[in-house]
């Protein structure tokens, strides 16, 4: 037998060393259990032992990699989880904060465009009332002033005055009337075109450029190749209405001297085209959100899934080209 000394601790790798060399010695060794005692243990006993000791050890330190391989993978996982999802929110939130200034933004315009249409219906109001009392009324008092001298004539209230010279102021009353007839009838144009309803778009665009001359003596010209075309009211009078808001901004602000107009229909749009030779506008202009007449023309086509673009530059005068398609979602299109 080998004698061994008492450990003061005895480890497990001491153990399996132990058990080799007694193995190796093919003796049967004894373990100190007390300082008084101690047991004689049979080898084979003693290698099963070993045995059993370093399978439990190496399966418990096989289990405990991986528990540690499992936890790391966990901890990898969850970490990207984690990055993952704050990036998503991240994502989220600068997304949640585009649509609010997108909305803060969109509910802004719609204030001014609400402020500018109302606005514009007041100054249109005071313009037919200026117009009615200035043309019209004056009309009137003249008509009114003529027939009372003619009823004073007839009642021999006045100085005799020969049958061509009543005539003559019947003639003149006659104009008058005829001239406010003439009024009305171009302040009711202007408040909705009859050519419009009555011809089609076409004729109402080359009539508006036509009135347009007349009243600015800015040279005008309108092209189209759209002849026959059946389009409803509300695509009619939203291309009228852009053309009318595009040339009154020319006489406004463009000091042009020349405004070329055309109507296209091109892969299932109306194209209206509208190029003045003034001063151009500038880009902060185009994009401004107080410029309410632009927004306004924007408005209209948008309804339709159109789009109005504006372009220019200093000297080289302004175009203005606006689509909108011939069919929408409401009736049918694709």
């Amino acid at each position: 037998m080998i004698p061994i000394k008492r450990p003061t601790f005895l480890t497990f790798s001491t153990v399996i060393v132990l058990s080799i060399l007694a193995l190796l010695a093919g003796a049967v060794f004894l373990i100190p259990l007390s300082d008084d005692a101690v047991r004689p243990v049979a080898f084979a006993l003693l290698a099963l032992l070993v045995m059993v000791l370093v399978f439990r050890e190496t399966t418990e330190h096989t289990r405990a990699e991986d528990a540690a391989h499992k936890a790391q993978t966990l901890n990898a996982e969850l970490d990207q989880r984690v990055a993952q999802r704050t990036r998503e929110l991240e994502n989220a939130n600068r997304e949640l904060e585009t649509e609010i200034a997108d909305h803060e933004n969109t509910t802004e315009q719609l204030r001014l465009l609400t402020a500018h249409l109302q606005s514009a219906r007041e100054e249109e109001r005071v313009r037919i009332a200026q117009e009615i009392h200035d043309e019209i009324g004056t009309l009137m008092t003249a008509i009114k002033m003529d027939l009372a001298f003619l009823s004073k004539e007839i009642a021999g209230k006045s100085g005799p005055r020969s049958p061509e010279t009543l005539q003559q102021e019947i003639g003149d009353t006659t104009k008058l009337v005829d001239n406010a007839i003439q009024t009305i009838h171009q302040i009711v144009l202007e408040l909705r075109p009859a050519v419009l309803d009555h011809l089609g778009l076409r004729a109402a665009l080359e009539w508006q450029m036509r009135e347009f001359q007349k009243r600015t003596k800015i040279e005008c010209q309108f092209d189209s190749n759209v002849d026959a075309l059946r389009l409803d009211a509300e695509r009619s009078t939203a291309l009228f209405r852009i053309l009318q808001e595009t040339l009154t901004n020319v006489a406004r602000h463009a000091h042009a001297t020349h405004v070329d107009a055309s109507l296209r229909e091109q892969d299932h749009h109306l194209i209206l085209n509208v190029h003045d030779n003034g001063t151009g506008i500038s880009t902060d202009q185009v994009t401004s959100t107080h410029r309410l007449g632009l927004l306004g023309m924007r408005e209209r086509a948008h309804i339709f899934g159109g789009d109005v673009v504006v372009q220019g530059g200093p000297k080289a005068g302004t175009t203005v080209t606006v689509r909108i398609p011939l069919r929408g979602k409401e009736d049918g299109g694709d």
